[in-house]
């Protein structure tokens, strides 16, 4: 009585052993290479600073900080930090203040008169740096 139901499971076993690698790798052969969807970034406009890096561009007033990209940024979770060090190494600084992630169109808290740090969390690293001065 069990020697029917071990043969089957037998089958079974045997054409999963050889299906499942072929699926898998069928699926892997077909993919479509994931590309990131083409985005104009745009020039920079009136009021805005310019990065040394290039990657950003920044225009500060009394009540706003707004980030503008400008190239898509080769770092791993932009951050923007606000400190009043002159100048920065490799490693943040301890005083520093998170003011939030990089993103297109960012409109961040006020940094009065300070350094500017764009910091790379997944490297752990200052990426670039600049001298606020608040606009009008």
């Amino acid at each position: 009585m069990i020697q029917p139901i071990r043969t089957l499971h037998r089958r079974i076993f045997c054409m999963a052993a050889v299906i499942t690698p072929t699926i898998f790798f069928a699926g892997l052969g077909s993919r479509q290479p994931q590309l990131p969807p083409e985005r104009p970034y745009t020039a920079v406009q009136d009021g805005f600073v310019k990065w040394k890096s290039g990657l950003l561009a920044t225009k500060s007033t009394s009540d706003s900080l707004r980030v503008q990209v400008l190239r898509p940024l080769p770092i791993p979770d932009p951050l923007l930090f606000c400190t009043l060090e002159t100048n920065v190494a490799s490693s943040l600084p301890e005083n520093a203040v998170l003011l939030g992630p990089v993103r297109d169109g960012a409109v961040l808290r006020p940094c009065k008169k300070a350094q500017l740090v764009l910091y790379s969390l997944g490297h752990r690293e200052v990426v670039d740096q600049i001298l606020l001065e608040t606009g009008r």
